[in-house]
């Protein structure tokens, strides 16, 4: 945290074609809590160049506050990437991506439907009661999400 230039070599290391310097430069941006940098961690996680769990470690390490820092990031055809910032969302508790999470219930892939039932069960926020009691799993994967996620809202009221 030094100097802009450190984080800056970092933020450019994440490019590099040596895997074990993209790591190492995405744990250091984590350290430094350079938050600007979430959009290049989540393109290097996009096409494989740095693993989701380094990816979500650093990610965590910098400790973002609003959800909009995640949410802003376009992910087109990366499912795996959806579902890392959709679980970074709850695991940070954004409450502020609760709306996010609901919207991500209709998602034609199941695993992003699991993981926003999963996200909503971690806020535990009532508002989204309505959103849960409206959603009709497909598979007993995503019952037991539901039931999960209910329990979590239905905790937060008590």
């Amino acid at each position: 945290r030094r100097t802009g230039g450190v984080t800056t070599t970092c933020h450019l290391s994440v490019q590099q074609s040596h895997p074990r310097v993209r790591v190492l430069a995405c744990e250091s941006l984590g350290r430094a809590a350079a938050l600007p940098a979430i959009a290049d961690i989540l393109d290097a996680t996009t096409s494989a160049r740095i693993p989701a769990s380094v990816a979500a470690m650093a990610i965590t390490r910098m400790v973002p506050r609003r959800a909009d820092l995640l949410l802003n990031y376009e992910i087109t055809d990366a499912p795996h990437t959806t579902q890392l910032v959709i679980e970074l969302v709850g695991t940070l508790n954004l409450i502020d991506g609760r709306a996010a999470m609901e919207k991500c219930l209709s998602d034609p892939l199941p695993e992003i439907r699991v993981a926003a039932l999963r996200t909503l069960g971690r806020l535990g926020h009532p508002a989204s009661t309505s959103a849960l009691e409206n959603f009709a799993p497909l598979s007993p994967e995503e019952a037991v999400a539901l039931a999960e996620a209910r329990n979590g809202v239905l905790g937060a009221l008590q």
